[in-house]
This record gives C-alpha cells, sequence and structure tokens, in this order.
C-alpha cells in the first residue's frame, strides 16, 4: 500500500485533471461527497458541525463537505481564513452562503465562541498538506486553541501541523498540532499517517477517492509517480508471498539455516533463532555454537540440529572458526549470524563476512562488529539483511540514537545505501528499505506489533523468523516484509493471551504459525 508525499499527491492530481480530463473541482466535489460519508458513518447522531476552512483546496473540500452534510439534514457553519478571489475555495464559500448557510471570518475570539456552543464535530480544513513550515502568528494560535479544546476533530486529509510527508512535526514536538479523532484522507495514505509522532495525531484513518482509481503500477509506469517511496506492509500485501505448502512437500522443501551464535552467558539467544525459525516453516535448523555450548543448545532446542565451532578459553566464538562457518555454511541455503555471540567474536564475524556464500541475517554482535565499517557488507556477493535497532544503526552510521530516532525514514535509506542491503530498523513502526533493480530505494513501514514486545529475545526470534525465509527462497526484501509482519503479529496475538506486561520472546515464538495461517485464510 503506497503512502503519498505532498509533492507527489499534487502529481496523482495534476494527472488527473491532464491526462484522465478530470476538472478541479469534480475532484473537490468527489472528495467532497465521499468524506461527508465517512463523517456520518463514524459520527451517525452528530447534530451541528463546524467547519474550520482554510484559504486552499484544503478549506474548499471542508466548505464543499457542508452542502454533503445539508443534503444529509446535518447543518454546518463555517470560520473561514481569506481565499484569493476566483479560486476554488472562495467559490465554495459563495456556494454554502447562497444556500443560507454561515460562513464568517475565522478569527481566534470568534473559534473560541463556536466551541463554546460545543459543536458536535470540528471539520479540521485549515491546510490539510499544504504545510511544510513551522505555524506562525494567528493560525498557529488558532490551532493551539482548537489543540486544547475537548471538541471532536474531523481532519481533512492530515490533521493541522503536520507535514503530510514527514513523520516529524515542522515545528518540532512541541509546535501547535490538532488532535484528530478521525482523519479522512484522499486517494491514498500520506507519509506522516505511517509514522510517529505525526501518526499519533491523526486518530482512525480513512481513505477516500477522487472519483479516480489510484493505481500504482499505472502511475508509476507513466511517469507521475517513483517507482520507490514510502509503503505500508498489510496483511493484504503479503497475500501471494503466503501460500500454503504442497501435498508432497517435505521436509527439504522448505530449506535449511545455519545460525551461527551464543557466547557463555548468552546461548538462549542461539536457541531463540533457532526456533523461531523453526515456527516460521524452515524445514531443517543447525545452530552452529562454539564447543563448551553444545550441550546447553541441545538440551534447549530439540527440534533444530548443532555444531560446534572453535573457541576461546572462554567460550566465545575463536577467530579461527571461519574454516568451519565457511563449510557449514556452504550446505545450507541461508545464514544467521549475530545472536548472543559477545565482543570476543567480532573477529571472527568480520572473516565470516567474507566466506559465507549465502543470503545472510545479520544481528546483535554480528552487527556490533561492523561500527565504523557499514561499506563491508556491500562487498559480500550474496543477498544481506540487517536488522539493526536504533542504538545499533547509530553505531553503524556514526552517530546518536537520538538522531536515529530523530529522523527514522531518513536514517534507514542511508543504511541501505551505504551498505547495498536490505535493512530492518525495528522498534515502534519498524521500517524495511531496500533499492530495487530500477534503483529506486523504497521503504516499508510496518503495521502490526505492541510495546509488550520490548523484551529480551524478542529480536533474536525476528532473526530466526527472517533466516527461515531466507531458507525457504524470498527474496531478501520479501523475508524482511514478512518476517517483520509475522512477528508482530506473533507478539499482537501473544499480548491478547498473556496481556503485555507479562510477554516473553517465547511467547512470540508460539504464536507466529498462527500469525501465518490468518494471512493464509484471507
Amino acid at each position: 500500500m503506497r503512502a503519498l508525499s505532498a509533492e507527489e499527491m499534487v502529481a496523482f492530481e495534476g494527472w488527473a485533471m491532464e491526462e484522465i480530463g478530470l476538472p478541479q473541482v469534480v475532484l473537490m466535489e468527489n472528495a467532497a461527497r465521499n468524506a461527508a460519508d465517512v463523517l456520518l458513518e463514524r459520527f451517525p447522531e452528530c447534530g451541528e458541525v463546524l467547519v474550520l476552512a482554510g484559504p486552499g483546496n484544503n478549506g474548499g473540500d471542508g466548505l464543499a463537505m457542508m452542502r454533503r452534510l445539508l443534503e444529509r439534514g446535518v447543518v454546518s457553519r463555517a470560520l473561514c481564513r481569506d481565499a484569493s478571489p476566483g479560486s476554488l475555495c472562495e467559490q465554495q464559500r459563495e456556494w454554502v452562503l447562497n444556500l443560507g448557510l454561515a460562513a464568517e471570518p475565522l478569527t481566534l475570539e470568534r473559534l473560541r465562541q463556536r466551541l463554546r456552543e460545543r459543536p458536535a464535530v470540528v471539520i479540521d480544513a485549515l491546510l490539510g498538506t499544504g504545510l511544510s513550515r513551522p505555524l506562525s502568528g494567528e493560525l498557529a494560535e488558532i490551532v493551539a486553541e482548537l489543540a486544547r479544546s475537548s471538541a471532536v476533530v474531523v481532519a481533512v486529509d492530515v490533521p493541522t501541523g503536520i507535514d503530510a510527508s514527514r513523520a516529524q512535526l515542522p515545528g518540532g514536538d512541541d509546535s501547535p498540532v490538532v488532535s484528530a479523532a478521525l482523519t479522512v484522507s484522499f486517494a491514498a495514505h500520506k507519509v506522516a499517517h505511517l509514522l510517529d509522532p505525526a501518526s499519533f495525531y491523526c486518530g482512525e484513518i480513512r481513505i477516500v477517492g477522487l472519483g479516480v482509481p489510484f493505481e500504482e503500477a499505472r502511475l508509476v509506469d507513466s511517469g507521475v509517480l517513483a517507482s520507490g517511496g514510502v509503503h505500508a506492509t498489510t496483511s493484504a500485501s503479503l497475500r501471494e508471498v503466503v501460500v500454503p505448502r504442497p501435498s508432497s512437500s517435505h521436509k527439504g522443501t522448505f530449506g535449511h539455516l545455519l545460525v551461527v551464535g551464543g557466547a557463555r552467558g548468552m546461548s538462549g539467544a542461539a536457541v531463540l533463532t533457532a526456533r523461531g525459525a523453526l515456527r516460521s516453516g524452515a524445514g531443517l535448523v543447525t545452530v552452529g555454537v562454539p564447543e563448551p555450548l553444545l550441550a546447553a543448545v541441545d538440551s534447549a532446542s530439540l527440534e533444530s540440529m548443532s555444531v560446534g565451532l572453535p573457541a576461546t578459553s572462554t567460550g566465545a566464538l575463536s577467530p579461527s572458526a571461519t574454516a568451519a562457518i565457511a563449510s557449514a555454511s556452504a550446505s545450507r541455503d541461508a545464514v544467521a549470524l549475530g545472536p548472543g555471540l559477545g565482543p570476543e567474536a567480532f573477529p571472527a564475524v568480520l572473516d565470516a563476512l567474507s566466506v559465507i556464500e549465502r543470503p545472510l541475517v545479520l544481528d546483535a554482535d554480528g552487527l556490533n562488529a561492523l561500527e565504523g565499517g557499514l561499506e563491508r557488507v556491500a562487498e559480500r556477493s550474496a543477498p544481506t539483511v540487517l536488522t539493526p535497532h536504533p542504538g545499533e544503526l547509530a553505531r553503524l552510521l556514526g552517530c546518536t540514537s537520538r538522531e536515529i530516532q530523530d529522523d527514522r525514514l531518513e536514517a534507514v535509506k542511508e543504511a541501505s545505501e551505504r551498505s547495498q542491503a536490505t535493512v530492518v530498523l525495528k522498534g515502534h513502526q519498524t521500517l524495511v528499505a531496500e533499492r530495487g533493480d530500477d534503483d529506486e530505494l523504497a521503504v516499508w513501514v510496518n503495521t502490526t506489533g505492541n510495546p509488550g514486545m520490548a523484551t529480551g529475545g524478542s529480536g533474536d526470534v525476528l532473526t530466526g523468523v527472517i533466516g527461515s525465509l531466507l531458507a525457504q527462497g524470498h527474496s531478501p526484501l520479501e523475508a524482511a516484509r514478512l518476517g517483520v509482519f509475522l512477528h508482530g503479529a506473533a507478539g499482537d496475538r501473544a499480548a491478547l493471551r498473556s496481556g503485555p506486561s507479562a510477554l516473553t520472546a517465547g511467547d512470540i515464538v508460539d504464536e507466529l504459525g498462527a500469525a501465518r495461517q490468518e494471512i493464509e485464510d484471507e
């Protein structure tokens, strides 16, 4: 599911007008009719509606909604900022006045007066996708007043105070922004709908049409949109990737994953990775651990096999383990490297990167070993998936975790660009980035998961899930997108069963099968 920036939305509307031949007023009327339908579906018993109309097309949409609501017996009144003479917004205001509806100038005092009258719903049609800089002057005061009120707000396209193209608020976290109960957006999601902090203010999001289908493939082929962009990963978008097993299947059909991980005191990371891989459908899993850990791993992961690797005197992976890792990986379909290895294994990890010729998912200490050397991943001949959390990505990019969190979208893009790999930036709204065959970089935003998954071992399970999917023959992008979605969906199921506070990594493992089945059954 594609999410548009403000510029891409302008391009789509321009295509609808120029190539399809729909006048802008027709697009506005279609938008208003559909938005009014959604408003009344969500608030079927609403009384008087107050419309706050800006001077541009977003204001015109809000004013057009007044006529559509009146057709359904709902009376509205508007407070309007000055629109340009002859503009669509000004024409909509004239039509509203001709129907006998009130459309007064918008001032801070008049807004306060109307809010004291407690309208059933306030329609925020002040700016829409047109904001790219901080609010200022009286408009900032108006938005702050509305934000402080207890009014039920329906935003048109995006709540005022949000830049539709970005997660960040233009004026920073303390800038005024409308908090909507419902956002009705046109044609497609906007980037801000998918990413916090902006998405926090959008409430429920409903997408309505403009009277012309939004067909991404057609728009990309015709050059209206680039093939990259931002997308949401949903179960519907993964349905064709998840197919039932053929009746003639055997364990060799679904790949063999090698997990290389573990150190004394951290063997559980390798076990959780193996369990996550098996629950995600891998036919066979072998866990490669330092020799002293073999007995512990064998007893904890009964369904997987194991192989001992050369170890140091402290039980960590030895630098001499490279040949053994190369040999073990050569007969497997994919490799997961890093969970629980510890800093002493860093030299072995770096050497292993050059000898593993299979698809690889790199996590935890596999990533930490690369600090300052992210470009080494680009030297690999086989595909690579990196799965950092913000702290790990900060070390890879040479910045702080705060800088990563301040602009996660740009951070994951930079990491994918520099590593030439598929990058999974874990956390709330996990991101997956990859450059496609057409050299366009795209990002997918995951839509599953919950705070209960912030628990030890959760990331190890994800590594196993993605490694399993690589071993089963999925492309790195499919493995990352599907793996992240399944991991989050399993966490959501586990949270319903045990509550988020009690959720453990093992609970996520136990729900992976059911999470996958839900997609198959759709």
